[in-house]
C-alpha cells in the first residue's frame, strides 16, 4: 500500500483513489493527540518529508534498524524506519476512586517508508502512525497454597 501510493505521488502518476490525505510536513514534531481523529482513530496515514534524527524539535526517537519493503514479488521497494514516542506516558501515580477505570496506557509509534534512491531522489516519505493501547491488568492477590501431603500421618 505504501509504494503504491508513496511512488505514485512522487512521480506524479494517476492513483485509482486516494485514501491518503495531504502531506504534513510537522507529523514529528506535534503531539498525537493533535492528530484529527484521535482518541477514536488509532491509526493514521499521511506524507512527509524525511525525519531528521537530529532536530532537537522532534518528539519521536529512532528505534531498530532500517527494514526493507519488499513487494508480493519479492521485490525490494522501500525502507522502513520505526519511531517511538519520546515521552511515553510514565505508570500513572493517579489514584482511582471505587468504579473508577484507569484509562489504558498508550504507545505512539510511526512507520515511515521511503522509497529506494533507485526508483526517486526524494525526501517524501509515507508515515504510518500507530496508538497501541494497553489496558491495565487486574491484580490479583495470590492465594496461599500448601500440600495436603504435609498433615497426613503414614
Amino acid at each position: 500500500m505504501a509504494n503504491y501510493y508513496l511512488k505514485n505521488k512522487v512521480l506524479g502518476q494517476p492513483m485509482n483513489t486516494c485514501i491518503i490525505p495531504g502531506e504534513c510536513s510537522h507529523i514529528f514534531s506535534i503531539p498525537p493527540r493533535d492528530l484529527p481523529g484521535y482518541p477514536i482513530e488509532t491509526e493514521w496515514h499521511c506524507y512527509c518529508m524525511k525525519s531528521n534524527d537530529q532536530d532537537p524539535r522532534s518528539l519521536w526517537t529512532r528505534v531498530g534498524e532500517d527494514t526493507i519493503v519488499f513487494d508480493p514479488q519479492g521485490n525490494g521497494v522501500g525502507i522502513k524506519r520505526t519511531y517511538a514516542l519520546t515521552d511515553q506516558e510514565k505508570e500513572s501515580d493517579d489514584i482511582f476512586l471505587s468504579g473508577e477505570i484507569e484509562p489504558p496506557r498508550e504507545e505512539w509509534f510511526i512507520e515511515e517508508i521511503s522509497l529506494p534512491p533507485s526508483v526517486a531522489d526524494t525526501d517524501l516519505v509515507f508515515c504510518h502512525v500507530i496508538l497501541n493501547k494497553i489496558e491495565k491488568e487486574e491484580k490479583y492477590e495470590e492465594e496461599e497454597e500448601y500440600d495436603d501431603d504435609d498433615d497426613e500421618e503414614e
